[in-house]
């Protein structure tokens, strides 16, 4: 076998594996909104879930990358553990499909769809839209890939003309050996559909693992296992449920792999069975690969809460938990930066909903004279800077991923609105202040300026509300509804100043209340500016993103 031959084996390997990553990245840049919208989806439906696994998987090419997104989602908290099984069993379904399609021999796919990699990669350099460029950098990676197969089948057909492959390769009959192969391969490779290609090659130059037979189908077998150790070292540092999530991936894949092992280790004749049902040997192994992870998810489907009830016995709660305003921001989510970037903004919301709260208990406290409030506002306001905190550092490594255009712009309102409900939150604790010396100074306000401050705290209330509405990067969002609101609370604060004036020249209201008074109704105008901004910053996303 002459080195030209082994270098051409090496660099068809290179190109496959090159294209595959290609396909990978931009198919899942290119798919994220769809992806979020499938997650955001799904519901005690089981069988929605395979769809979402196996749809999802399909998209991206990876069932290792789909499982290390899925950890991400449930150590965020944007899914429940028994809604993360059937997903993980979609997974395995959906990374057969390219198998399948590299299998098919009816016409020499291989030779015609090579030209994508030219077809893409041009189309992708005049292309003016992101959207349009990411999909044609996909279809180069297809073509990429069918080169490396084309270039691997070839070199595969000299390979297997010298005696001491031949040898080599029929002297591995064992079994538990064929497993074992299939599952360090796939370790080393990191994804089981590239194994499955590198198969396939040799399935068509006519190279025959073991003894024929089921040699390759334990092999297969292996490769099931070997992808789940990616989720599981994901899973370190995570959440307890996000570890579930991966224990129950190597459950799933580990229990079924060790079933059909049984199954085929027993029936010899399978192979021989196979190979009279399917005429290409190349289609056999594909169509047994989706077969088996078909069935086994038929098989284990009703028995979703068992793997979670499994997990659970494996990976128990921690005896202690300590409370935390972050850690839903979950490095795994960079995967997938279209849901990093939902992630986000829930996060934001959630900062928004702490801000908020804060500045309303400090007001209340105001009206009720009530002091004590105090340390709950200050707990409010801390959970607020972690939160922001989490959140800028996050934005700082999705910004370094391949972010689409539409997730920049969103990212962009994110920068833009967490100094706002910053702010708000700090407000609440200006009014706390106010609170003391309201106190101290045995302060009197009537009731009818109660009532107004009560009136334009409930409008800014009803903004914030509106402001919240825009964390839904709704196109159609009213955006003339937070102008009129926001114009609502300056009309208020104008008048409450207005009014206090006149009091103070009539005198009716004593001095000493001026700086506790208007330095609260500005305080409560300017938080009324920031849900404007707030508000203002999403809208623009919104539209921009759907432009």
């Amino acid at each position: 076998m002459q080195i030209e031959t082994v270098m051409f084996l090496i660099a068809g390997l290179g190109a496959f594996l090159i294209g595959f990553k290609v396909l990978s990245d931009n198919l899942t840049k290119f798919a994220n909104k769809a992806m979020r919208n499938m997650f955001n989806k799904i519901s005690a439906n089981r069988f929605a879930g395979v769809a979402v696994g196996a749809g999802s998987t399909a998209l991206i090419q990876s069932s290792a990358a789909t499982t290390v997104m899925l950890i991400g989602f449930v150590n965020a908290g944007l899914i429940t553990l028994s809604q993360a099984v059937p997903i993980i069993m979609g997974a395995n379904i959906g990374t057969t499909i390219t198998a399948l399609i590299l299998s098919l021999d009816a016409i020499d796919v291989p030779l015609y769809a090579m030209v994508l990699s030219l077809i893409g990669i041009f189309c992708s350099m005049v292309a003016k839209k992101e959207r349009t460029k990411t999909l044609f950098l996909a279809i180069a990676g297809i073509g990429l890939v069918f080169f490396g197969l084309k270039t691997m089948s070839t070199q595969m057909r000299v390979v297997a003309d010298q005696p001491v492959v031949k040898d080599v390769l029929g002297s591995i009959s064992f079994p538990l050996l064929l497993f074992f192969l299939g599952v360090v391969f796939t370790i080393v490779m990191q994804s089981s559909t590239a194994v499955t290609g590198i198969l396939l090659s040799m399935a068509g130059a006519g190279l025959v693992i073991g003894n024929g037979g089921n040699s390759i189908y334990f092999v297969i077998l292996g490769t099931n296992v070997g992808t789940c150790l990616t989720a599981i070292i994901s899973s370190i540092g995570a959440s307890t449920n996000a570890k579930r999530t991966a224990v129950i991936h190597l459950l799933f894949n580990l229990i079924g792999s060790a079933i059909f092992l049984i199954i085929l280790w027993c029936w010899q004749g399978f192979g021989d069975f196979w190979d009279g049902l399917i005429e290409s040997k190349k289609m056999e192994i594909a169509i047994f690969h989706m077969s088996f992870n078909v069935l086994c998810t038929a098989i284990f489907l009703p028995f979703t809460e068992l793997f979670v009830k499994s997990a659970k016995m494996i990976i128990p709660d921690k005896a202690s938990k300590k409370p935390s305003t972050g850690g839903r921001l979950d490095d795994r989510l960079l995967r997938a930066p279209g849901v990093a970037v939902g992630a986000v903004v829930n996060e934001t919301a959630l900062m928004a909903e702490h801000a908020i709260k804060a500045l309303s208990d400090s007001f209340n406290g105001f009206l009720d004279k009530d002091q004590s409030v105090e340390e709950s506002v200050r707990e409010k306001i801390t959970e607020t800077v972690n939160i922001n905190s989490e959140i800028t550092v996050f934005l700082v490594k999705l910004s370094s991923t391949n972010v689409a255009l539409s997730s920049e712009r969103i990212i962009s309102a994110v920068y833009s609105a967490l100094p706002d409900i910053q702010r708000i939150a700090e407000l609440a604790d200006n009014i706390t202040g106010y609170t003391d010396q309201y106190i101290k100074k045995e302060l009197m306000f009537s009731e009818s300026v109660i009532t107004e401050l009560k009136e334009m705290f409930a409008t800014i209330t009803a903004l914030y509300e509106k402001a919240f509405e825009s964390f839904g990067l709704d196109p159609n969002y009213d955006f003339d509804k937070a102008e009129q609101l926001e114009d609502k609370i300056d009309n208020y604060k104008k008048t409450l100043l207005d009014g206090h004036m006149k009091r103070l020249n009539d005198g009716t209201c004593r001095p000493e209340s001026s700086g506790v008074f208007i330095n609260l109704v500005n305080n409560l105008e300017r938080a009324g500016d920031h849900l404007y901004f707030i508000a203002q910053s999403f809208s623009k996303a919104s539209k921009e993103t759907d432009a």
